[in-house]
């Protein structure tokens, strides 16, 4: 079964009733940084990977999957 991406938006699973309004907006800031320095860190390795002879995208986390284990 195929998990949902790291990068994709999950704005609709951290907006909890069980938080507080003063909480729920440094909820969202703190993910969207999380998420912006995600977009970042996969530019920089696709950059990276332009002078390399075979890319590296084991890490690259436009390629990684999110999994949950219950």
């Amino acid at each position: 079964m195929k998990m949902p991406m790291l990068m994709d938006d999950w704005s609709h699973i951290h907006i909890h009733d069980r938080l507080s309004d003063e909480q729920k907006p440094k909820l969202i800031e703190v993910v969207a940084k999380f998420q912006a320095d995600l977009t970042i860190l996969s530019g920089s390795i696709d950059v990276s990977n332009l002078s390399r002879r075979k890319p590296f995208e084991a890490f690259n986390p436009k390629y990684l999957e999110s999994s949950v284990s219950v």
